[in-house]
């Protein structure tokens, strides 16, 4: 099977987008990675800070439609406390 060059491109940025957002979260969950680094406060503080900057450059990886702003941009009105959340435990992080 042979693959054209510019579905090969359209294959690697999709995946490269899915797998970024994937191993983002893992590196924030408490449980099943457990890397102490990506635990300390202001580690989880910079991840919270650079989310939706992440999330936009995977979202145009990937290109994957979006119906909800408020998770692109991670808005403050995603859910109550959201903001605050984000940038002082990494369970947050995991979430978005």
């Amino acid at each position: 099977m042979k693959i054209k060059p510019e579905d090969a491109k359209e294959l690697l940025f999709k995946t490269l987008g899915v797998v970024g957002k994937v191993v983002y979260a893992f590196l924030y969950q408490e449980h099943y990675l457990s890397i102490p680094f990506f635990k300390k406060k202001e580690v989880i503080e910079w991840g919270g800070v650079i989310m939706p900057l992440f999330n936009r450059l995977m979202k145009a990886l990937t290109e994957f439609p979006e119906t909800d702003l408020a998770v692109t941009e991670s808005t403050d009105d995603m859910y109550p406390g959201h903001y605050l959340c984000r940038l002082t435990q990494g369970h947050s992080i995991w979430h978005e």
